[in-house]
């Protein structure tokens, strides 16, 4: 956040639906920049932090809070804040890492306990044929030990279950978001990451969004590594990865209207 005339500006290299509303109140300034730098935005002071204001667990008994589903650039951006202030909710899942999943206390100024509001659920998606038959298609491309990255959508939900339903073994995980799909391929037996090069056994993400059923699969569970984007996105890094499987979902309606 940066402070210009009085007014507070959220700067975003995202342009979604509720940014364009606040962009059209000349409360938003877009700021086009690749994700995995994202923490080097702040790191390098391009835009000068005032205010940063972040969503985390309690503190545990050695005084430490998670950032919960949402590692990204959330600590970058606290490093470079002058001020921070953490709003807990018991809702957060405590979300293992990784790198950087967590705050100290005596790296926080002040915190508001929250109304422990339920994280947000991402409504179901219908799955139409064609999303199925392009899923097949991509599934007959798929190794037992392939890493798996999905986004949010019909496409990659359709890829998802059709998984969760193979024979496909030993699958691993490196994604920039995690989805409710990867809990049904867990649970299905489908991943484990023993064949990975990187983060052998952890299924690595850098935000979380989906339902209880994937915050409930994420609070403390070890096989789950939360890392930073400047991590997870890096292209140096993806491609120490034998036969990665990107799928995403390349539609402009690909986000639920109510979320942009």
């Amino acid at each position: 956040m940066i402070r210009n005339e009085h007014i507070l500006f959220l700067v975003t290299g995202i342009s979604v639906g509720a940014n364009r509303k606040l962009h059209d109140r000349n409360l938003c300034n877009y700021a086009p920049l690749t994700y995995h730098e994202g923490p080097s935005f702040f790191e390098r002071g391009f835009v000068p932090i005032d205010v940063a204001m972040i969503k985390v667990t309690p503190p545990d008994r050695h005084g430490y809070v998670s950032l919960g589903t949402s590692n990204s650039i959330t600590h970058a951006l606290c490093d470079a804040a002058k001020i921070v202030i953490a709003e807990v909710n018991e809702s957060v899942p405590r979300c293992l890492g990784g790198s950087r999943e967590t705050l100290h206390v005596s790296e926080i100024d002040y915190f508001v306990q929250g109304d422990n509001r339920p994280l947000i659920q991402l409504p179901e998606i219908t799955i139409s044929d064609v999303h199925r038959k392009v899923a097949k298609i991509i599934l007959e491309q798929i190794e037992d030990g392939a890493y798996l990255q999905l986004g949010i959508g019909a496409m990659p939900n359709a890829v998802g279950a059709m998984i969760a339903q193979s024979d496909l073994k030993d699958l691993g995980v490196h994604t920039e978001m995690l989805v409710d799909s990867f809990v049904d391929m867990y649970e299905a037996g489908r991943i484990t990451g023993l064949h990975k090069q990187l983060d052998k056994g952890k299924m690595v993400y850098t935000f979380a969004m989906g339902t209880n059923k994937l915050y409930d699969f994420l609070d403390y569970n070890p096989i789950c590594a939360s890392y930073p984007v400047d991590y997870t996105n890096d292209p140096d890094i993806i491609w120490r990865n034998n036969n990665v499987i990107c799928v995403i979902n390349s539609s402009k309606k690909r986000m639920p209207k109510k979320f942009g």
